[in-house]
């Protein structure tokens, strides 16, 4: 059974309600997770709703679940990078560029079941494995 978007943000959040402790609460969440995969569980729960029932639940029929979640991924930095050619007005993927790379680090943490211990090295390993990748791709475009 789907649930609605309001539900599937509320179990993300923990039911916290306002925008701003909303946000505070998720960036809590995210950075806070034993690794990336999880990380990307909490991040931005109204995409999230909308990746997992209209990009990855459809591939997951089609592929395996690793498969469908990297699929998801780059279809994911898709977006962005359409939306990102709409407002600048030429066509840029560098987006896709990075979200191939997020999964690629997936899955690498899940093949060697990568996980960090302590609040410190869980905050920051997902910074530098969300924000690494990030500053390279800009810096080379």
């Amino acid at each position: 059974m789907k649930i609605t978007m309001n539900q599937y943000i509320s179990r993300r959040l923990d039911g916290v309600e306002g925008e701003i402790p909303r946000l505070i609460h998720m960036l809590n969440k995210c950075f806070k997770q034993k690794n990336f995969i999880n990380f990307w569980k909490y991040w931005n729960p109204i995409y999230g709703y909308i990746l997992g029932y209209y990009v990855r639940k459809p591939l997951r029929k089609i592929f395996p679940q690793k498969i469908a979640r990297s699929l998801t991924l780059v279809i994911n930095g898709m977006f962005h990078d359409i939306v990102v050619s709409l407002i600048i007005g030429r066509i840029f993927f560098s987006v896709t560029l990075l979200f191939i790379i997020y999964s690629l680090i997936l899955v690498i943490e899940e093949n060697f079941n990568i996980e960090m211990n302590t609040t410190f090295s869980r905050i920051t390993y997902n910074m530098t494995i969300l924000l690494v990748p990030f500053f390279l791709l800009i810096i080379l475009f």
